[in-house]
């Protein structure tokens, strides 16, 4: 799986997609991204991104990224609502 951006492309290690119904639908995306540098990632990641394999596309157009956060092992985790 990937990740790319409007600079870049980037391995995904994990992507999951959650939907909250406790209050008005909410859709969750939280997914690990391979690369090492946080401040950059904030903004990368802030922009519109596509994250795709072989079997599905994903478009984080409409999506607002609120937690961005190195994990170790040049990890980055990203988590956006809908």
């Amino acid at each position: 799986m990937e990740i790319k951006t409007l600079e870049a492309q980037y391995e995904l290690i994990e992507f999951n997609h959650y939907i909250d119904y406790s209050e008005t639908e909410v859709n969750i995306i939280d997914m690990v991204i391979k690369a090492s540098n946080i401040e950059f990632m904030e903004d990368e990641l802030s922009n519109a991104i596509v994250v795709s394999s072989d079997s599905y596309f994903y478009s984080l157009i409409d999506y607002e990224l609120i937690e961005c956060y190195d994990i170790g092992n040049n990890l980055i985790r990203a988590v956006y609502i809908r």
